[in-house]
């Protein structure tokens, strides 16, 4: 199986259990609540990753939703400073939105605050009530690329701060559907209940 590429280029690292840098979903402003965001079913909202404190390099296999049936667009790769290895792929397929992630800082380390990778995710015109969580795809899972139409086994995500390797967060947030979905589903209960009876 297909071993990322930038691996060979960030020396020496270990898995800890520490947090390094973190996916961050934004761009609903009117539906923010804490401790996160709220969205409809088929809004669109903004996943990015941005550098922590003397920022080295980073590398994602894939990026998924758990089979939450969204789709992802417009993928963006450019932090100044930074040599991408890999500057991701969108995908449509079941098992990731967006692939083949990597950069590393090639002169000096990156500050703190810096945005190195974005991409849109539309959240499923049919979601249910809950809670979308999307993160890189665990180390040892296969993902199907459509890419180059090949299947592939998932590394380990990991940001390199100051020769330590840290995992990178999830961004997870609420779906709300819209009232036609939740009438929709109201009328749903109703006929089962009535069957039931």
């Amino acid at each position: 199986m297909k071993k990322l590429v930038a691996i060979a280029l960030i020396a020496a690292m270990a898995t800890v259990a520490n947090a390094g840098l973190a996916m961050v979903a934004s761009g609903v402003d009117k539906d923010l609540v804490a401790p996160g965001l709220q969205v409809d079913a088929g809004d669109a909202v903004t996943i990015s990753l941005t550098t922590a404190a003397n920022f080295n390099g980073y590398g994602i296999d894939a990026i998924f939703d758990g089979g939450a049936g969204g789709a992802a667009s417009d993928v963006w790769s450019g932090g100044a400073g930074l040599t991408y290895t890999l500057p991701g792929y969108q995908e449509n397929s079941p098992t990731c939105l967006v692939s083949y992630v990597a950069a590393y800082a090639s002169t000096n380390a990156l500050p703190a605050d810096v945005l190195v990778f974005s991409f849109s995710y539309t959240v499923a015109a049919t979601a249910l009530p809950g809670t979308i969580t999307l993160s890189a795809l665990p180390a040892g899972s296969n993902f199907y690329s459509n890419v180059d139409a090949a299947w592939y086994t998932a590394e380990a995500p990991y940001c390199n701060l100051l020769g330590v390797t840290n995992s990178i967060d999830s961004a997870s947030f609420q779906v709300i559907p819209e009232p036609m979905t939740l009438g929709l589903l109201g009328l749903g209960g109703l006929f089962l209940r009535r069957r039931l009876a």
